[in-house]
């Protein structure tokens, strides 16, 4: 999700996309590091849009966090788990999240589509792979497993505290969203000109 500071001006994800295309300056967010899903967010975001950022990497989510508490950046976009609790204090704003659905643990905090930009949907995922030539059985099995236990209302429950929103697959479905997100964000990179550090 996109969070502010307090003192940013922007009360919706619209408004900050308006300042980012009208400041001469780009707008300083910051990301847990370069080439980090947050960081290729914020380029896909600024790519579509047109507004202007500028990227401020740190070395991981919680020393992002910080420099948002402390008003040192105003932009950061984060986790659900890692801002959630300071969304609910209110010590940050939340402005939208970015997968297709809002979020069962921020429900009031619109989707980027409900905020004006439809088709964007960049949710943060986790998975299970096996190396190539794994036997399907094997695959079969351990997908069986996994989908179980993605369906038990002991493992729903704790996904759901975090932020996650168990959904169940087969693994040629898993590995389409693999190719389609790789050939997304392959694009970006060269289109936009990120290099790795």
């Amino acid at each position: 999700m996109i969070v502010v500071h307090p003192s940013f001006p922007a009360r919706s994800l619209a408004e900050v996309i308006k300042i980012g295309k009208e400041t001469a300056t780009p707008i300083p967010y910051g990301s847990p590091g370069t080439g980090t899903l947050n960081h290729l967010t914020m380029e896909l975001l600024a790519y579509r849009t047109g507004m202007k950022l500028s990227q401020v990497p740190y070395k991981g989510a919680a020393p992002a966090l910080n420099d948002l508490l402390g008003g040192h950046i105003g932009v950061l976009i984060s986790a659900l788990p890692n801002a959630h609790a300071h969304v609910l204090a209110g010590t940050v704003r939340a402005l939208a999240v970015t997968g297709a659905e809002r979020s069962a643990l921020i429900p009031a905090v619109p989707t980027f589509a409900e905020a004006g930009f439809p088709g964007y949907d960049v949710p943060l995922r986790w998975g299970l792979a096996a190396p190539a030539g794994t036997p399907r059985a094997i695959i079969d099995k351990l997908n069986r497993a996994l989908n179980a236990a993605l369906m038990s209302d002991e493992v729903r429950q704790r996904l759901l505290v975090e932020g996650a929103e168990p959904q169940t697959s087969a693994p040629e479905a898993y590995a389409a969203i693999i190719d389609r997100e790789l050939t997304m964000w392959s694009d970006l990179v060269k289109a936009v000109g990120i290099k790795p550090e």
